[in-house]
């Protein structure tokens, strides 16, 4: 039980990060074709 918890307790801001960073790049993305349009 106590396993779990640490795993739980662990991959919460794993998954935070990686959402996070998923949206950085979307963002990035959108920047970048933003530019391309804007020429």
């Amino acid at each position: 039980m106590l396993k779990n918890s640490l795993r739980d307790a662990a991959s919460e801001p794993i998954g935070f990060a990686s959402d996070f960073g998923s949206r950085v790049r979307t963002i990035n993305c959108a920047l970048v074709d933003g530019g391309w349009l804007a020429r």
